[in-house]
């Protein structure tokens, strides 16, 4: 996994290690799947809610947590009984493919998981509308989710799916700002910010804005930035040259509108790494407002308290 998705080698282990939990948690909850009675309304009346698997499930599955995201879904829909067909990423082949070979050498029986690789748009259009598949998981951008809603819609047919994020974090006065800066470091720079649910609005407090944003840099000065496979290496880079150009674009946009600070951490000479950055001067004109950044990338603006309705820069332009 470190070796095609690149990131430090620790973080793929606690990835693995993290899947054979889940893997186990579905087992477990598939043996718990009884009948429920409840109490009806009226006399002479049964109520009872039966769990019966749905069938095949066709499972797309993302990138950046290869191993993970596969568990997850392929954990669960075994556990209730259903056979699965993994639409794994091309990005990373190598991993999803060593976990089936788990599943298969643990056991599961002969049809009842199944592993592709190829053009997604090909793929999803006939999996989806294929009558043997009969409820569709997703994890990826929000555009594509959005596409194979729609297929998944003409068929009358179950989606779940876990699409794009932009998420927020708010610091506020009284908060430890040492561990705050630790852990949000930790949290935006893992799998090098490659991660939907990855802090990207920092929202701080105006009193101690100016002194978390200084230890936030420091954090981001201490990356060590290099392949994953590396002894010490912290950040890995980014899965390939589109993602590059992708978060080169957002910065472009950002600076000449505002203000950006980039980390000094040296980076490698080759490969696909992007350096930590922060968006100093925010504005809603900014892409880095208004798209999934996927990246080292993280936003930082202040407020005077939490009954603010507006949330103004920390650096303006020529302050």
């Amino acid at each position: 996994m470190s070796r095609e998705q690149g990131k430090p080698l620790e973080q793929a282990i606690l990835e693995i290690k993290g899947a054979a939990g889940v893997i186990e948690y579905f087992g477990e909850e598939g043996r718990r799947l009884n009948d429920v009675l409840i109490p009806p309304r009226v006399r002479h009346v049964e109520q009872r809610v039966l769990h019966r698997p749905v069938g095949v499930v066709a499972a797309f599955t993302p990138w950046n947590f290869p191993i993970n995201q596969i568990a997850r879904k392929l954990g669960a829909a075994l556990g209730a009984g259903c056979a699965v067909i993994v639409k794994a990423p091309e990005d990373t082949p190598a991993s999803p493919a060593e976990l089936l070979r788990a599943f298969l050498d643990a056991g599961v029986p002969e049809g009842a998981v199944f592993l592709v690789y190829g053009d997604p748009a090909e793929i999803s259009e006939y999996l989806i509308a294929h009558p043997v598949v009969r409820k569709i998981s997703f994890t990826g951008s929000t555009p594509v989710g959005k596409h194979l809603a729609s297929l998944a819609g003409a068929q009358m047919k179950p989606v779940a799916m876990e699409l794009g994020g932009h998420a927020p974090v708010i610091v506020c006065a009284d908060a430890d700002l040492d561990v705050a800066a630790e852990r949000l470091s930790a949290a935006k720079f893992r799998n090098a910010g490659q991660v939907c649910i990855a802090p990207t609005r920092f929202l701080l407090e105006k009193s101690i804005a100016l002194a978390f944003v200084e230890k936030f840099q420091a954090r981001m000065n201490s990356l060590k930035i290099g392949r994953g496979v590396d002894d010490g290496v912290t950040m890995g880079p980014l899965v390939n040259p589109r993602r590059v150009k992708a978060l080169e674009g957002l910065v472009e946009d950002a600076r000449a509108k505002g203000g950006i600070w980039q980390a000094e951490t040296p980076l490698p000479n080759e490969g696909c790494f992007f350096p930590p950055t922060l968006v100093l001067d925010p504005n809603l004109s900014m892409r880095v407002m208004q798209e999934e950044l996927f990246g080292p990338l993280a936003i930082v603006s202040e407020f005077t308290d939490l009954a603010d309705t507006e949330v103004v820069p920390i650096f303006r332009t020529g302050r």
